[in-house]
């Protein structure tokens, strides 16, 4: 019978179809959960960068081991001084009067404005100093009172 769709398996009648249907289910069947599975990979949000905050003060205390340094900070939102801990790393910059300088060099007294960043190495949160500027000498003043 030409043209009913009643052919042998050989010539692609409607038991090669059902087949490739089968076949098509499975491999959608094999696909789709590795889909869904990898989808959350590719869907992720970015984590938010951290903040990069700006704080001046003066040097209370500094533990040359650890890297912590306590300051006497104001904040000028709140009216208040507070003392506050931060650290310093080998990446971090430190300026004393407009030269690069070490760690070793800071001292207590300092007034130091420190531009840094939230960081939780591990459960402890530390603010962590990306760049420190120290400013100790005093523009000359000239007999006319002009720097």
């Amino acid at each position: 019978m030409k043209g009913s769709g009643f052919r042998g398996q050989g010539s692609g009648g409607w038991h090669g179809q059902v087949a490739l249907s089968l076949a098509r289910a499975m491999r959608l069947r094999a696909v789709l959960p590795c889909a869904f599975a990898l989808a959350p990979i590719g869907c992720q949000e970015e984590p938010e960068p951290p903040k990069v905050l700006a704080i001046v003060g003066s040097v209370q205390s500094i533990n040359r081991k650890t890297g912590q340094v306590k300051m006497r900070v104001y904040h000028e939102d709140r009216g208040i001084e507070t003392d506050e801990s931060g650290w310093a790393t080998a990446e971090t910059e430190i300026m004393i009067d407009g030269r690069l300088a070490g760690f070793a060099e800071v001292r207590e007294g300092d007034r130091a404005q420190v531009v840094g960043r939230w960081d939780k190495p591990g459960s402890e949160k530390r603010f962590v100093a990306l760049k420190v500027e120290i400013t100790r000498t005093t523009p000359a003043i000239s007999a006319s009172g002009a720097p």
